[in-house]
């Protein structure tokens, strides 16, 4: 990734997609939230939902496939993500 650029809600790079080494990414953060759970006896889940652009045009979801290239899906990175709050220690986590 290389010429990482943020605008508010919107991120901006270039990075490889297919056999194109320098496409142009923008991935629009629509929605940040955190789900409690409970009483502090479970970790909240927070959600990141996302769109992504390559080159202008919209990357879109199809089923259960995200349409990412593997290296964002190997790191995590989905028009869709979570993670776990732990609100006793302030951190989050996969587990």
């Amino acid at each position: 990734m290389r010429d990482f650029h943020r605008d508010g809600d919107t991120l901006s790079f270039s990075a490889r997609y297919g056999h194109e080494l320098d496409a142009k990414w923008r991935v629009q953060i629509d929605s940040a939230t955190i789900e409690l759970q409970g009483a502090g006896t479970t970790k909240d889940k927070g959600v990141v939902k996302s769109t992504w652009y390559v080159n202008g045009e919209p990357i879109r979801p199809r089923g259960s496939q995200s349409d990412l290239p593997l290296p964002f899906l190997d790191a995590g990175i989905a028009q869709e993500c979570w993670a776990l709050w732990d609100s006793g220690s302030h951190q989050w986590s996969w587990k």
